[in-house]
């Protein structure tokens, strides 16, 4: 995982970083806690099974986001996870 990157994603919706974990021999395994004013945010990837999990908290609604995708489905639409995360950043925090 290129850290810096989704650092720069994390900023870019306001995002601090809570924890950050990179797990590169371990198939790419990855995951990173996030919280802004009104998001409370977990991503996981799952290299060895091909799946990245995403949830998030509003805070003040206790309204949960969440997505669980395959993986390897996204990368054949050219997608990859770093831009699966940003949309999915994008889309929580700038809707409504």
């Amino acid at each position: 995982m290129e850290q810096e990157k989704i650092y720069q994603i994390a900023n870019k919706y306001n995002f601090n970083i809570l924890d950050f974990y990179d797990c590169p021999s371990f198939y790419g395994s990855w995951s990173i806690k996030l919280t802004n004013e009104k998001y409370d945010c977990f991503i996981r990837f799952e290299g060895r099974d091909g799946y990245i999990i995403m949830n998030g908290l509003k805070k003040t609604e206790k309204e949960l986001f969440e997505k669980n995708l395959d993986i390897r489905e996204i990368n054949k639409k050219g997608i990859n996870e770093l831009t699966l995360c940003d949309t999915w950043l994008h889309e929580m925090c700038c809707s409504k």
